[in-house]
């Protein structure tokens, strides 16, 4: 709270007037209770008229009395008395005194000079003065303005800690056009639209895409902002929820050029795999998959497990369709045999090297030969041969060395 009479004993501190030779006035009063807040006066923001005026020691003298007995109760007297100010802040009485020569004799001019000289003065300081006052309410405000940014810094850490923003004043549904109470509805974070719990739950529910977009839609526009994930654990059920997270893991394995899904039926789980790895132990169902045969054959190697679907093919329909698809695979190009142990090898990704899981071998597979020669890796005397004298094995090697 400012209290007038911090400014006063400031301006005496600091240039030495007073307290009796200030006089305060806030718009159209005269301050008369010195231990009243500015706010009792009318000053409660910057910017608001503030006039001091400074009076000499011989005008308060002679005039003290009549400063003291004077009664501002009324506008128009205190009209009558701005009157007596010219817009610089000097009595009319002592700006005639200035300028006209006294016809009733020396002394009398001299006082008279002596009186308009001490008005002068105290003018010059004025805007001294009111500068001091500025500092002083500056002073003052500056631990009012540092708790209020710390109060509003707490309130949006808050905030921010919170799954979901719930309204803070009611508004109609434009999906349901429900009216919606206060606390029972749902900002969103991203775009500030407002929405019932139980339409941003349908609208969870019912895409298909693996996030969920804001339901928001006029004539003018659909709008592209997206519900965060803490929003979505909010508002959805547990069940909800959860079907959420297995759409979103789907979307991501579908748009994945190197993903693998495990090949226990109704299993979810899925790997991403380098073109080094060749085995899939899924954490879902517990089994290991061969990323080489795309198959599953726990206590059986590659060469093992293709034998046995060579001969069940012919009983067993499972093995059939297994054998029909690697032979497809032979003929698209998409798997190749190992020139060393013949088994069938699939390429995942990358470049024209590939390594067979069972013997080792390292195969172009644009040649469908072993890359190096009887010596292994380095002999250039057989295999591809491919950048020997800065030659390509094939026109289409997409970098098998």
């Amino acid at each position: 709270m400012f209290i007038l009479n911090k400014f006063i004993s400031k301006i005496e501190k600091d240039f030495g007037y007073p307290l009796h030779t200030q006089k305060w006035i806030f718009g159209k009063s005269f301050a008369t209770n010195e231990e009243a807040s500015l706010a009792t006066y009318g000053i409660t923001a910057s910017g608001c008229p503030i006039f001091l005026y400074i009076l000499s020691t011989s005008i308060e003298a002679t005039n003290e009395k009549a400063n003291d007995d004077r009664d501002f109760s009324s506008n128009d007297d205190i009209e009558k008395s701005k009157q007596n100010f010219t817009m610089n802040g000097l009595p009319d009485d002592a700006t005639q005194s200035a300028g006209e020569t006294s016809e009733t004799g020396d002394e009398e001019d001299d006082s008279d000079e002596s009186e308009s000289d001490s008005d002068f003065e105290s003018v010059d300081n004025d805007s001294d003065a009111s500068n001091s006052v500025e500092s002083a309410s500056n002073d003052i405000a500056e631990p009012e303005k540092a708790n209020s940014l710390q109060k509003t810094y707490r309130e949006l850490v808050e905030l921010d800690d919170k799954d979901c923003v719930a309204n803070v004043e009611p508004f109609e549904c434009v999906i349901c056009l429900s009216e919606i109470a206060v606390g029972n509805g749902v900002v969103l974070r991203d775009c500030l639209h407002s929405f019932c719990r139980d339409c941003l739950r349908d609208a969870i529910h019912y895409t298909e895409e693996a996030v969920v977009k804001c339901p928001f839609r006029n004539h003018e526009y659909s709008c592209d902002s997206c519900l965060q994930d803490r929003e979505v654990k909010a508002v959805a059920s547990p069940e909800l929820y959860e079907r959420y997270l297995h759409r979103s893991v789907a979307s991501a394995e579908s748009k994945s050029t190197k993903s693998f899904h495990c090949k226990t039926a109704d299993c979810r789980g899925w790997c991403e795999y380098d073109d080094n790895v060749n085995t899939f132990p899924c954490p879902v169902c517990g089994h290991e998959n061969c990323l080489t045969c795309q198959a599953i054959h726990e206590n059986m190697n590659c060469k093992q497990y293709q034998d046995q679907i060579d001969l069940e093919a012919a009983e067993n329909e499972d093995a059939k369709k297994t054998k029909e698809y690697l032979d497809n695979m032979l003929t698209a190009g998409d798997a190749v045999r190992c020139p060393q142990c013949m088994v069938i090898v699939m390429k995942k990704w990358g470049c024209d090297w590939v390594k067979c899981s069972m013997c080792q071998t390292e195969i172009c597979w644009v040649t469908k030969g072993p890359r190096w020669g009887p010596a292994g890796r380095g002999d250039t005397s057989a295999g591809c041969k491919c950048m020997v004298n800065g030659v390509k094995c094939h026109p289409k090697c997409n970098y098998c060395h």
